[in-house]
């Protein structure tokens, strides 16, 4: 029942009036930023709340590169985000009523959703892609037009430059999570010419906004480049070009995204997002695009059919993110299922063993096609998923090989944030304050929350300090910790008690505990 889902963001002092937009919102003046696709069968969990006609379509996302958002710390500028923005999201049902989401359905508040940019930071590449255009439907041979820069060091061309390789060989396109090629870099949509001439600086979009020590309209003639972006120094640029040939892809959704790597070896995922493959025949109404749209939410059977078979308990690799020269890491099954995490707009990549003979995304306890953005080689047994935006939360895949079931939780989150604890722990034996005589017990439980499979803990050490002299090891302080030993874990979770003396001497014993969430010691 929904209409459309609006992107907008507060205006800020310096804007243009002409920007922005009155009325929306009481009090608030606000600046259109694009409309959210509603993604179907991307919440799952929003479907079993909610049991209401096209419940199944209700998640929706939409990207935002803040790169381009206005900078509104300091002196204002028209780019460059840094600062804080509010953004305003507008739902219209199909009856022409508004309602300003909120951060909850239920608080009545419509209040804002407000974050802090801070591009000024950035230590790795971004950009964006520009065609297909969110959502679009192509057929045949399409160009698929982007842009990447990555920060150096300091704003002197020297020796020590870091830069985007411009014979375009580490920035590669991923069509549902599958890179088939390096993009054709270091090109200029400006009006110098294509490529740059020596000697010349590339003066199109990209290049004024970013080359100049503060944004330019496009096609003001640049002379220098003071700022960090060493590929848009003299006869270069940042615009890069890709063919892509849909006739071999199957006609539907998929996803698909830049990688780039600089030459200091940071590299990141550029501009995912959806795109319909239509080839074969026209589509004046719209029929088979919608058909295509509403395919992820489809039922096509109980997830009790999967029952019978039985589960593997053999291991799985996989590996995160889209730098191809990242290790591939051993993921074991807990109680039957194994667990991952990625970040939103991210990259997975599964070996599940040749010979799968089927995958299925389980939700609600139904059987769907895989979503948007996967890609599945039966033969090889490579798994591949690329959300694009609006998935979020945790998403059950199951896989049938060799008549066994192999059972994949997928958890998807916003990354980390650079001031969270990296390890989060607790002590749960012995007591606080507690008084203990002989051998006794240290237990209790630590994890990365972020980590990509498993707890995410190498080793958990052990310290002793005392203030008793009598206890005291020679020559030590009461202030010098005693190291009382270490435990280290492989990849899957199991459980660890270490069983110590008062003093430093320890005995170790262990066993595999298929129920523990996490790794003790």
């Amino acid at each position: 029942g929904i209409a459309s889902v609006k992107v907008y963001r507060g205006c800020v002092a310096g804007e243009l009036p002409a920007n922005c937009q009155a009325g929306l919102v009481s009090g608030t003046s606000l600046v259109y930023l694009g409309d959210a696709l509603l993604v179907a069968g991307a919440r799952p969990d929003v479907e079993a709340l909610f049991q209401s006609p096209a419940s199944s379509s209700a998640g929706f996302g939409f990207m935002v590169l803040t790169n381009m958002l206005p900078r509104t710390a300091g002196a204002f500028a028209a780019q460059g985000g840094e600062g804080p923005v509010t953004f305003y999201v507008i739902a219209t049902d199909l009856e022409g009523n508004t309602t300003l989401l909120s951060r909850s359905s239920r608080d009545g508040l419509q209040t804002p959703t407000t974050i802090t940019m801070d591009n000024d930071a950035i230590a790795k590449p971004f950009g964006t892609i520009d065609t297909p255009t969110q959502g679009q439907t192509v057929s045949g041979t399409v160009t698929n037009f982007g842009w990447t820069l990555t920060p150096d060091s300091n704003t002197v061309a020297d020796g020590t430059d870091i830069l985007v390789p411009i014979n375009g060989s580490t920035t590669s396109v991923f069509v549902d999570g599958v890179p088939i090629g390096a993009v054709a870099y270091n090109q200029c949509r400006g009006t110098v010419g294509n490529p740059v001439p020596g000697g010349t600086f590339c003066n199109d979009d990209i290049a004024d906004i970013f080359g100049n020590a503060t944004p330019q309209a496009a096609f003001t003639t640049r002379t220098a480049n003071a700022t960090k972006y060493r590929n848009l120094d003299v006869g270069r640029g940042a615009i890069g070009s890709f063919s892509l040939d849909t006739t071999t892809l199957t006609n539907g959704i998929h996803t698909i995204a830049w990688s780039a790597t600089d030459s200091a070896g940071r590299a990141d995922g550029l501009g995912s997002r959806y795109f319909t493959v239509l080839n074969g025949g026209s589509d004046p109404f719209g029929t088979q695009a919608a058909a295509f749209a509403a395919a992820p939410a489809m039922v096509r059977g109980s997830a009790t059919a999967l029952a019978p078979l039985a589960p593997t308990r053999e291991g799985l690799w996989g590996r995160t993110g889209f730098d191809l020269t990242t290790p591939f890491a051993a993921i074991y099954p807990v109680d039957e299922v194994s667990a991952v995490q990625i970040d939103d707009l991210g990259r997975l990549e599964l070996w599940l063993g040749a010979g799968v003979d089927a995958g299925y995304l389980v939700a609600n306890d139904t059987l769907r096609d895989l979503p948007p953005g996967t890609h599945l080689d039966a033969a090889t047994g490579q798994f591949t998923w690329a959300p694009g935006p609006g998935y979020l939360g945790t998403y059950r895949f199951a896989f049938v090989r060799h008549g066994a079931r192999v059972t994949v939780d997928v958890t998807i989150r916003p990354p980390a944030n650079a001031n969270d604890p990296q390890i989060q722990m607790f002590v749960d034996l012995p007591a606080a304050s507690q008084t203990v005589d002989g051998p006794f017990a240290v237990a209790g439980w630590a994890l990365d929350p972020h980590a990509f499979s498993g707890a995410g803990i190498d080793a958990v050490h052990v310290w002793a300090q005392g203030s008793d002299p009598a206890r005291r090891e020679p020559g030590l302080t009461p202030s010098t910790p005693i190291f009382l030993g270490a435990d280290t874990y492989s990849t899957h979770r199991r459980f660890r008690r270490a069983r110590m003396t008062s003093r430093s001497t320890r005995t170790a014993r262990g066993r595999d505990d298929g129920k523990m969430r996490g790794r003790c010691g």
